[in-house]
């Protein structure tokens, strides 16, 4: 239900909602998982690939996502740069 999904990202992208994917990490207004977009890209499957296979998802979202897991990657670099490690 609307009242369970929590919002996983500042964007908003990401949601958890218990009564779907069993609460695994899903773009949001959809019920795939965010893995299976890090799945099809290991798999030498594009962007395009993806979306044309999840049509549900929307490009922007699944933008927002690449951008914020780089972002991820960054700042954990830099903090670890930092720290000498």
């Amino acid at each position: 239900s609307e009242a369970e999904v929590t919002v996983l990202d500042p964007a908003g992208v990401v949601v958890s909602d218990p009564g779907i994917a069993s609460g695994e990490p899903i773009f949001r207004g959809t019920r795939v998982p965010l893995a299976t977009l890090f799945d099809h890209l290991e798999d030498g499957i594009g962007l395009d690939g993806f979306l044309a296979d999840f049509p549900t998802v929307e490009r922007d979202d699944a933008l927002t996502l690449l951008r914020e897991a780089r972002s991820l990657v960054v700042r954990r670099q830099a903090f670890y740069s930092l720290n000498g490690q």
